[in-house]
C-alpha cells in the first residue's frame, strides 16, 4: 500500500505542473506509465482549482484529493477509511519556474487541439518534461517526462467527458480517520 502512496504522490507533481488556474469541468480516464510499463490506471474528476484521482481496486484503491487555492492535498485510503493530509505548496510552480518552457507545435490528440509544451529543467539531471496542454480544457491531457533522450514517465487522459462535478468529490467523507 506504501508503494501505491508513493505512486499517488508522484501524480500529484503531474497534476500541478503548468498553470491550473481555471481548468473546465470534467473527468477521465487517466494511466500512468514508467519505463514504458503501465503502473496504474484510475479516473481524474477536475472542477476548477479542484483534482480528485481514483486508482486501484478494492482493498489497493487510494484516492488523491487536490485542492490548489488552498494548497492541500489529501490521500485517502477506502479500504482503511483513513487519510493523510498534504502540504502541496512546495510543488507549485516550484519546478516550472527552474525550466525553460518552449512551446514546440500544436497537435490534436481525442479530439482535442492542443498546445505542445517541453519544459527543460535548468538542472539537467531533471530532464525534459512535455505537456499537451488542452486549450478547451485548459489542462494538460498527456505528459511526457524523458531523462538523457529516453521516456521515464507518462501520463495520459482518455475518454474525457466535460461535465459538472459534484462538489462532494472533492471533500474528505464521514467516518475517515487522520493517520
Amino acid at each position: 500500500m506504501f508503494k501505491k502512496v508513493l505512486l499517488s504522490c508522484a501524480v500529484l507533481t503531474f497534476l500541478l505542473y503548468g498553470n491550473f488556474v481555471f481548468a473546465a469541468e470534467f473527468s477521465s480516464d487517466v494511466v500512468n506509465s514508467i519505463n514504458g510499463k503501465e503502473t496504474d490506471k484510475g479516473v481524474i474528476y477536475v472542477k476548477n482549482n479542484l483534482r480528485r484521482v481514483e486508482s486501484g481496486t478494492g482493498d489497493a484503491s487510494i484516492v488523491t484529493i487536490i485542492d490548489v487555492n488552498k494548497k492541500m492535498g489529501w490521500v485517502l485510503i477506502p479500504g482503511e477509511k483513513v487519510y493523510t493530509k498534504l502540504d502541496i505548496g512546495f510543488l507549485l510552480n516550484k519546478d516550472a519556474d527552474k525550466a525553460d518552457k518552449k512551446v514546440v507545435g500544436r497537435e490534436s490528440l481525442d479530439n482535442y487541439e492542443c498546445t505542445k509544451i517541453e519544459y527543460t529543467y535548468k538542472n539537467i539531471a531533471y530532464g525534459v518534461l512535455t505537456q499537451w496542454y488542452s486549450d478547451k480544457l485548459e489542462f494538460p491531457i498527456k505528459i511526457v517526462h524523458n531523462m538523457d533522450g529516453k521516456e521515464i514517465s507518462k501520463t495520459e487522459y482518455k475518454n474525457i467527458k466535460m461535465r459538472k462535478i459534484n462538489d462532494s468529490l472533492f471533500s474528505i467523507p464521514r467516518g475517515y480517520k487522520k493517520k
